[in-house]
């Protein structure tokens, strides 16, 4: 919405929409560019003190603030009533109605038992009210968390101009009136008019939808908020925020929900099915009870109102084990542990902006690193001047003069440091102590300096080139002599270097030996690890807009140091022994490249580097032959990173990519996830990327693999434990039917046993942390099924052990015989009658419970279950309120699930049952995995086990010990 300002200005936010729809006739109508900052009362030297100071009220009541409304969070009423919009759930309700309701019929009065009817209805209704209940609380808290989450990655840095002097400031501090300095690189945070730009030229395809460049100057003036800068640099007026930009109404409109992840969208397919298998399974139980009736109806010869009366509690049956059997916990669980993981992350420097990232992650097979800040501590100094020998004074002024000329870094008010890239930084804090200056006085140097032509950074050759002139000061001993100044990489510029700036000031010719020398000295300072960096100039004129780098004098030659982070060599060891292949991108020379390659471990003398222009002239082919043995691709543009990042996922790779410039935006955008610089990255680089290292370490994107790699542990985690319990419920429930003419399991109990797979084991088993043996195991890589054969070996065999036990245990307790009461036998009472299903019923619940335990490590063979459960808090008060709820049903509860009240004894002998899980379970994970779980191979497998067991007993028998070499 438009508003308009207070008196103070003179121009209100309607008028200002009119000019970021380009009407010329308005900018002059409020008489030019001059006469628009006099009417927002701003200036070119930006805000003035009294702005700051107030915080800028008056602007955000004027023209609004630099926002964007968010969807209105549902509220936990909405998630509760939502959970309710199943079909299934809501067919269950209506049968408990229905059977509350036929409760109150007035029935035989010998019948004791009846009057408890409606209990079973109630006990349903209020089953359903507290999963539910749990499933909302669940949503909503998720929803919170992701809240957060998405606040923290709207919020960004930006530069601007306020009383003069430059500033860092979050995107929603900018107001209407505030003048940005942009420059290449830069996402737009709002609609702007140019007051000043050089070669700037935009994106404007997230507006458009036109992905060429928009070139920007006085025949287009206005900078539209969410483009970004393509090349060049300027400064501008923000002249329009938030809603009140084109860009701010275009993200309103669609901000919403956001889509299922890839492994959401995996397990809803799975859900679906199993879900078929369940309403099969159902429908199967329903036709069998129904035949019974029918069977017994028929050998009675009546049939009384009571007899029709059963189908409510078949078909309130057969809903239910449809309800237990669609796992609509699998997607939700997805949910839980990516809103668990992301929140987690950021205390490990990683800012999550696609929640697939997470996912995808885990099954990284390819690492492609950039080498400045990421691998090492990106603070570069001028480690040694390799040319002249000493400096003369006009050496140290054409120093100073291009390390001003040739940066866009600024001085931090707050840290009193320089704000910059790392390599910008080094040479201005170097050229500064040089001339005797101190780190305070870039500002002014660069105030007595006038640019005509802003820096440009070439990425082909590697260097940056600005022509500007000095206006008389004592600093530069009155130096004016307009220049172009030139500085990058040496190999490129000694190409264009004739001429050489001697120690004693004079200007000689550039012969074949002196360029032979300053090759070898190159050549042994990139061996050691340094970067170097090679400045040149000559003379220019102010008119010169389009300058070639040609005839230069060289002045310097330098080299950077570089530490490589402490922590680098291990963060990389654990990286290859996780089966991750780590390879170095960078700008730097190839010397330089491998010398920190092998220190960080990436590089043996049996692997190979080669350069970027190489690269780009291989065949696939041949790229095919080396790629095993590629670890460095030095002096590599952006396109080189995106050819390899393409040519690597055609192999079959899933490959992470980090990047910090414009230009490393389409490989960013390419690869399978993108790693963004938090501190060095650009904006476009941020925007591109999937994940965000806050950090710009290395460490970092290990810390990611990790995080994945646990993402995708958990929802295997409780796809194991769900799948088991699905596979023992069906079962039974069917099986029920048939022999016995009911389910072992009734509608309540099933509800309860619903909530325990579901709800509670998702919170439990998919919010748990990551653990250091997952970098032990290969990644899972592309196209990978979510559940591998071991992991069947552990469901099937789970479901066995736990289907023959609440077997055994039908068969072996007997039906309670009714007391005899002189000589008459009497009717069991409606507690003891219900013994037999009680014991069922809570040894399936602790066989869940220790199963539960078990399922904490999956699809690996490390036996340890309990390794780290301490600090898994989620866990362990779910499994304690498993228990505690188990305790009320049975022993509190008893007539509304139908159960019996237990002596000590009786829990005693439940849990120990359950307890078995724990051993049968590893055993299970020392037998051999399946390698073909068709019949014939699984035929094969048992063949194999049983094989495995008799060496075993032989081997035992005859030695007393076990060969460590046996399977089991």
């Amino acid at each position: 919405m438009l508003t308009n300002g207070p008196s103070r200005f003179h121009v209100d936010a309607s008028t200002l929409d009119k000019l970021t729809n380009r009407r010329e006739e308005d900018l002059v109508a409020l008489g030019g560019v001059d006469g628009l900052l006099e009417k927002l009362c701003t200036s070119r030297e930006g805000l003035s003190q009294l702005d700051i100071d107030s915080g800028c009220a008056d602007r955000h009541e004027a023209f609004g603030c630099n926002e964007y409304p968010h969807p209105a969070s549902k509220s936990f009423v909405r998630l509760w009533l939502e959970c309710l919009e199943d079909p299934i759930l809501l067919i269950l309700i209506l049968s408990a109605v229905v059977s509350f309701g036929l409760s109150f019929i007035p029935k035989d009065s010998s019948d004791e038992d009846g009057k408890w009817d409606w209990i079973e209805g109630a006990a349903i209704l209020a089953a359903i009210v507290i999963v539910c209940t749990v499933t909302a609380f669940n949503d909503w808290s998720k929803e919170r968390q992701f809240r957060a989450l998405e606040a923290a990655k709207d919020r960004r840095q930006v530069k601007v101009v306020r009383a003069g002097s430059k500033h860092a400031i979050d995107t929603a501090d900018v107001v209407v009136g505030d003048i940005l300095v942009v420059s290449a690189g830069d996402v737009l945070p709002a609609d702007a008019l140019i007051l000043q730009c050089y070669n700037l030229e935009t994106n404007e395809a997230a507006l458009t939808g036109e992905a060429c460049g928009v070139g920007k100057g006085t025949h287009d003036p206005i900078l539209r908020s969410g483009s970004t800068i393509v090349s060049g640099s300027g400064t501008a007026v923000v002249i329009a925020v938030g809603t009140n930009t084109e860009w701010g109404r275009l993200m309103t409109s669609l901000s919403g929900e956001s889509g299922l992840t890839p492994l959401q969208e995996k397990l809803d397919d799975m859900a679906k099915l199993v879900g078929y298998i369940g309403m099969g399974s159902a429908t199967l139980t329903l036709v069998i009870l129904g035949i019974r009736w029918l069977i017994r109806i028929f050998s009675q010869g009546t049939i009384h109102w009571s007899d029709w009366s059963d189908w409510i509690d078949f078909i309130i049956l057969a809903v239910t084990i449809v309800v237990v059997a669609v796992p609509e916990g699998l997607p939700l669980a997805v949910t839980i542990s990516l809103a668990y993981s992301m929140k987690r992350m950021m205390k490990d420097n990683l800012l999550v902006r696609h929640l697939s990232a997470c996912e995808t992650m885990g099954g990284a097979t390819n690492i492609c690193s950039d080498k400045t800040g990421t691998l090492t501590t990106g603070r570069m100094t001028v480690a040694t001047v390799l040319h002249p020998e000493t400096l003369s004074a006009a050496a140290r002024r054409n120093i100073l003069v291009a390390a001003t000329a040739n940066t866009s870094c600024f001085k931090d008010t707050a840290t009193r440091f320089l704000v910059g890239s790392g390599t910008e930084t080094a040479i201005a804090t170097w050229a500064l102590h040089e001339n005797r200056l101190a780190v305070s006085d870039l500002d002014y140097v660069k105030s007595q300096i006038k640019i005509h032509v802003p820096p440009y950074f070439n990425s082909n050759r590697k260097f940056t080139h600005a022509v500007s002139t000095p206006v008389p000061c004592e600093i530069l001993d009155g130096d004016t002599a307009t220049r172009l100044t030139v500085i990058g990489a040496p190999e490129h510029i000694l190409q264009s270097c004739t001429r050489i700036l001697d120690s004693d000031g004079s200007v000689i010719e550039l012969r074949d030996d002196h360029r032979s020398r300053l090759k070898h000295t190159i050549d042994q300072a990139n061996l050691q690890g340094m970067r170097t960096i090679a400045l040149a100039y000559r003379e220019s004129t102010p008119s010169e807009i389009q300058p070639t780098p040609s005839d230069l004098i060289l002045t310097a030659i330098v080299s950077l140091e570089d530490p490589l982070r402490p922590e680098i060599r291990e963060s990389v060891a654990r990286c290859h022994a996780a089966g991750i292949t780590v390879r170095m991108v960078t700008g730097d020379h190839i010397s330089t490249a491998c010398s920190i390659a092998k220190s960080a471990g990436i590089m043996t003398d049996e692997d190979i580097a080669v350069e970027g222009s190489d690269l780009r002239g291989m065949s696939r082919d041949e790229f095919q032959r080396i790629v095993g043995r590629l670890r460095v691709v030095a002096r590599s543009s952006p396109t080189d990173k995106h050819w390899l990042v393409q040519e690597l996922q055609a192999m079959g790779e899933v490959v992470a990519v980090t990047g910090d410039g414009a230009n490393d935006a389409p490989a960013l955008k390419e690869a399978d996830v993108g790693l963004a610089m938090g501190i060095s990255g650009t904006e476009v680089a941020k925007e591109a990327s999937d994940i965000i290292l806050l950090d710009d370490n290395f460490h970092s994107v290990e810390m990611a693999i990790l995080w994945g790699r646990a993402v995708y542990d958990n929802i295997r985690k409780f796809l194991q434990f769900q799948l088991t319990v699905n596979v023992v419920a069906l079962v039974i429930a069917a099986c029920g039917a048939l022999f016995l003419g009911e389910s072992p399991l009734n509608a309540v109990q099933l509800l309860w046993v619903n909530l325990i797979m579901d709800t509670l084991a998702a919170l439990a088993l998919a919010t748990e942390g990551p653990h250091e043996g997952l970098l032990e195991e290969k990644p899972h890589g592309r196209g990978s099924g979510l559940i591998s054969n071991r992991m069947w070996r552990d469901i099937l065999g789970h479901a066995l052990l736990q289907l023959v036990v609440l077997s055994t245990l039908s068969a072996v307790i007997p039906e309670p015989e009714p007391p005899l009461v002189s000589g008459i036998a009497e009717s069991v009472s409606a507690v003891d009658q219900y013994y037999k299903s009680t014991i069922i019923f809570n040894a399936f619940v602790f066989l869940q419970w220790f199963n539960q335990i078990n399922c904490r490590r999956v699809n690996t063979n490390r036996c340890n279950i309990l390794e780290g459960v301490g600090a898994s808090t989620m866990f362990m008060a779910v499994q304690v309120i498993i228990v505690i709820t188990q305790v009320l049903l049975v022993q509190v509860f008893y007539l509304p699930v139908r159960v019996a009240p237990l002596g000590l004894r009786d829990w005693a002998v439940c849990i120990a049952i359950g307890s078995v899980s724990i051993p049968y379970g590893f055993i299970l994970r020392r037998l051999p995995e399946p390698a073909d779980l068709s019949i014939s191979g699984l035929g094969v497998y048992m063949s194999r086990v049983l094989y495995e067991v008799v060496t075993l007993t032989l081997t035992r028998r005859n030695k007393g010990k076990i060969s460590p070499n046996k399977i089991i």
